[in-house]
């Protein structure tokens, strides 16, 4: 069976352009499931959708360990945000911590900007789907790591100063017309 499912898919994931870290996207993720849904089987369309949605159930061993690793990574943020609070993290954690992601999620942390602390996640992310990845191919799994990486490429096109600079304006303005902004101590003076 395994043979089949590479020999499947070879030409779907050959055609599939290169995705690097610091690249942009090469199409949406709707793009993709488009392309995906006339090549997979109905099974494996499932398994896909599965790793794009953790609400979606699914027994596949890879969207089980990525989704285990993501609980793991969550859960430790949740308990050093808590701790930079001055509160236990405890109460935002997910099932059980486990001490394993607690360095690397650390690394996360030490990076003064936000800017830094997110591109430094996304890099850890990145890194786990290439370890996933590795050994795969022209297989199902191949197309779930793909899928994982350009959804992260799009989230993080999506963050640009610009974009920031106008969520920062639009809320900015809400609080104005709150009169929440002059009630500041550095509110705007007449």
């Amino acid at each position: 069976m395994k043979g089949r499912d590479v020999a499947r898919y070879y030409y779907f994931c050959a055609s599939l352009p290169l995705l690097q870290f610091e690249s942009e996207p090469p199409f949406s993720e709707t793009q993709f499931l488009v392309l995906a849904a006339q090549h997979l089987t109905p099974e494996d369309r499932a398994v896909l959708l599965a790793a794009l949605d953790e609400r979606e159930e699914t027994d596949h061993p890879l969207v089980l360990r990525i989704r285990e690793w993501m609980k793991g990574v969550h859960n430790n943020l949740a308990l050093l945000r808590g701790q930079r609070l001055g509160v236990n993290g405890l109460s935002w954690t997910r099932g059980m911590v486990d001490g394993y992601y607690a360095e690397r999620v650390k690394s996360v942390f030490q990076h003064e900007s936000p800017t830094g602390k997110q591109d430094a996640y996304d890099r850890m992310v990145w890194e786990f789907l290439e370890e996933c990845g590795a050994g795969h191919a022209f297989d199902l799994e191949s197309l779930i790591v793909y899928a994982l990486k350009l959804r992260l490429l799009a989230a993080r096109a999506e963050r640009t100063e610009e974009r920031g600079s106008d969520i920062f304006d639009r809320v900015f303005q809400h609080l104005r017309t709150q009169d929440i902004v002059e009630k500041l101590p550095f509110g705007e003076r007449q």
